[in-house]
């Protein structure tokens, strides 16, 4: 593919009148950057995104307001970036691929993400997020929507609102930390996580109110 190189400081994305942008393929530089993409085209049919950053800074930040963004989508590229924020817009998407080194901060309000290597704090508000490959993640806040974790990386704390999806045929995992809150679904029916810990249901929380799958034959400790 041919890139657009444009180390930009600031960025806005789809910012005035003029079409919808369909396709954007974007070197960064490796530019310390804030960028906003404001009105991006969906994901297409092949689910390629609509802006398609690779190169990007360590100190870098994104931010969708509507539309679709990926960083180092693909094989070979790379780059880092800071933090992803995606704001309340069910069509928004963002993949980060395995180039991508992900740093403190991934906040999803709505839509759908796919990341390869976890943030320090994963915060999902609504909408769907899958991780993959060895996408580690300190704090995990599901207040809402459904994390799928297909791949092997550890969670240290995962505070469950929403839905912990584990599927049977990915690798094992390590869960130190579960608190549970009212509404919460944790699927892990091939028991692939090793809990460190027994989960910790809120004080406002009874068995009755959440939803625990982990196969069957398993002992419980009340």
């Amino acid at each position: 593919q041919r890139y657009l190189l444009v180390g930009a400081t600031l960025a806005y994305v789809g910012r005035g009148s003029g079409s919808t942008i369909n396709k954007l393929y974007w070197d960064q530089e490796n530019v310390t950057s804030t960028i906003n993409v404001e009105l991006s085209a969906s994901l297409d049919r092949d689910g390629l995104p609509s802006v398609m950053l690779t190169n990007t800074n360590a100190s870098t930040v994104l931010r969708l307001i509507r539309g679709s963004a990926s960083v180092c989508y693909y094989g070979g590229e790379t780059g880092s970036i800071s933090s992803v924020y995606m704001e309340d817009d069910s069509s928004n998407a963002v993949i980060l691929g395995d180039g991508c080194t992900l740093g403190s901060t991934f906040i999803q309000k709505n839509g759908i993400s796919k990341i390869n290597e976890g943030p320090t704090t994963l915060t999902i508000y609504d909408g769907e997020c899958e991780l993959n490959k060895t996408a580690a993640v300190t704090t995990m806040n599901i207040f809402g929507g459904v994390v799928t974790d297909k791949g092997s990386g550890t969670i240290g704390t995962v505070n469950l609102t929403g839905e912990l999806n584990l599927p049977s045929n990915g690798p094992t995992k390590t869960i130190t930390n579960m608190n549970l809150n009212v509404g919460a679904v944790f699927i892990d029916e091939n028991r692939r996580a090793t809990l460190t810990n027994p989960p910790v249901l809120d004080a406002n929380c009874g068995l009755e109110d959440v939803t625990i799958r982990r196969g069957k034959g398993i002992t419980v400790t009340v």
